[in-house]
């Protein structure tokens, strides 16, 4: 049934189409094993119950044979049937619009493999995110770089990097200074971008690939979801990134 959820996902379609391709195909039918074709709601109900533990070790096993030297991070947001209300600080009042959910992965450069995914509200902010990802890669030996944009921009993002092997290239913003506060990694990353901006351009610019992963996704699977409730969004987008 998680390889029927797949093949949902990846023929971008709805469970009642589905249902009748899987039954049109008798073959298919026999390379998945089934006697019988499931029906549109058992589909359903298997898109709902796949943990995100299992697509995640999926991901895992895909990009085992990965060594990635240098790496890039962002987020993208996909859009869906919900509303999302918040309090602007700004205004003093409650604004709402239509809701999304939001993908945070980290790329190799080289492949353009998606390594690790976190998805999460669509409010939710984008640099915990990302640290919550690179704990995966405690210990790793990249000897690269890590390219991020100004969404990223911490000292705390620089230490789990530099413990990868990996130098730091993230955009800093015009009131950025070079204080280390624990962090040498800062230091030399904000001192480069002050001394040798082409330099730091030329490198910092490798993040591009992350979002050609992204424009290559939404232009295969679109940038709104299908399906309406969070479990099944989030395997939806899991299934699109696998």
């Amino acid at each position: 049934m998680a390889v029927i959820v797949a093949l949902n996902e990846y023929w971008n379609v709805g469970y009642r189409k589905t249902h009748s391709t899987i039954r049109s195909n008798r073959g298919l039918l026999e390379r998945l094993g089934l006697d019988t074709v499931p029906s549109k709601s058992a589909i359903g109900r298997a898109c709902r119950k796949v943990e995100d533990q299992y697509l995640h070790r999926l991901n895992d096993i895909v990009v085992r044979d990965i060594r990635p030297r240098s790496v890039a991070g962002d987020s993208t947001a996909y859009s869906n049937n919900g509303r999302q209300t918040w309090f602007s600080v700004r205004t003093g009042s409650r604004k709402t619009k239509k809701g999304w959910a939001k993908l945070h992965t980290l790329i190799d450069i080289d492949t353009r493999v998606i390594l690790k995914v976190k998805i999460t509200k669509g409010a939710a902010a984008d640099c915990p995110a990302m640290m919550d990802i690179l704990e995966a890669f405690e210990g790793a030996d990249c000897d690269g770089d890590g390219c991020f944009d100004s969404a990223y921009l911490s000292r705390k993002l620089c230490a789990p990097l530099n413990s990868m092997g990996l130098t730091p290239f993230v955009k800093p913003k015009s009131n950025t200074t070079g204080n280390a506060k624990g962090s040498w990694a800062w230091k030399a990353m904000v001192a480069m971008y002050n001394e040798d901006r082409a330099g730091f351009d030329d490198r910092y610019h490798q993040r591009g690939m992350a979002e050609a992963v992204y424009a290559a996704l939404k232009a295969m699977f679109g940038n709104s979801l299908r399906t309406r409730i969070p479990p099944t969004q989030t395997t939806e987008i899991m299934m699109h990134v696998l």
